[in-house]
C-alpha cells in the first residue's frame, strides 16, 4: 500500500465544531496530530502576561500580522510544527494526517504548507443559534462568551479573525454542516476524506 500524507486545514465560525467535532474525530479515527494556530497566539499572550481572551488574542494576532505585512508569520510558525509532527506520526491504513486547526488569514491558509504534503482546506459551519448554544457546552466555555447575548455573539463575525470567514469559505476545498449529531458530522468528514484521498 502506498503511504500518503495529507494536511487538513480547518476553518469556520466560532463553535461550529472544528476542534471538538472534526479534529478530535480525525485523531481518534486516523491517528492525526493537531496543530492549533490559536494555541500559538495563546502562548504569546501568556508570555506577554495578557489575559487569554478572544479580544486579546485577536488584537495580538492582528498586531503581529500588520507588523509583518506580506509575510506568512502564523503559517511559518505552524509549518515548523508540521514538519516535526510528520516525523513522529505513524501511518494508519497507509495514511498520515496533520490537522491545522483554526486557519484565520486567507493569504496564509495554503501556500506555506504545500512543500511538506498535499493540503486541503475544510470549512465547518453550523446554524448561528446552534453555535450560540454550544458556547456553554463541552466543559470549556470561554470567559468572554459566558454572559454574551446572541447579538454580541453574532457581532464577533464583523471584528477580529471572524471578519475573514467569507474569504476562507471561498477558498475552501470543501464545506460541511454540523447542525445535527456527531455521527452525522463524522459521516460528512469521512465522505470528504474519501474524495480527497482518491485525488492523492
Amino acid at each position: 500500500m502506498k503511504e500518503k500524507r495529507l494536511i487538513i486545514g480547518l476553518c469556520g465560525p466560532p463553535r461550529a465544531g472544528k476542534t471538538d467535532g472534526v479534529a478530535r474525530y480525525l485523531v481518534e479515527s486516523h491517528g492525526a496530530i493537531i496543530i492549533s494556530i490559536s494555541d500559538i497566539v495563546r502562548e504569546l499572550c501568556r508570555v506577554l502576561s495578557l489575559d487569554v481572551t478572544r479580544a486579546n488574542c485577536s488584537r495580538l494576532a492582528d498586531a503581529i500580522k500588520s507588523g509583518f505585512e506580506g509575510e506568512s508569520v502564523f503559517a511559518n510558525a505552524a509549518l515548523a510544527r508540521v514538519g516535526t509532527a510528520f516525523d513522529h506520526l505513524s501511518y494508519v491504513a497507509g495514511l498520515s494526517i496533520v490537522v491545522i486547526d483554526r486557519l484565520v488569514y486567507p493569504d496564509e491558509a495554503r501556500e506555506g504548507f504545500k512543500r511538506l504534503a498535499p493540503m486541503r482546506t475544510l470549512f465547518v459551519d453550523a446554524h448561528a443559534e446552534i453555535r450560540f448554544e454550544r458556547r456553554l457546552l463541552g466543559g470549556n466555555p470561554k470567559p468572554d462568551e459566558i454572559a454574551m447575548t446572541m447579538e454580541q455573539f453574532l457581532a464577533q463575525q464583523d471584528v477580529g479573525p471572524e471578519r475573514f470567514l467569507d474569504g476562507l469559505r471561498d477558498m475552501a476545498d470543501a464545506e460541511i454542516p454540523n447542525n445535527h449529531t456527531l455521527d452525522d458530522l463524522h459521516a460528512e468528514v469521512d465522505a470528504v476524506l474519501d474524495r480527497w484521498l482518491a485525488e492523492l
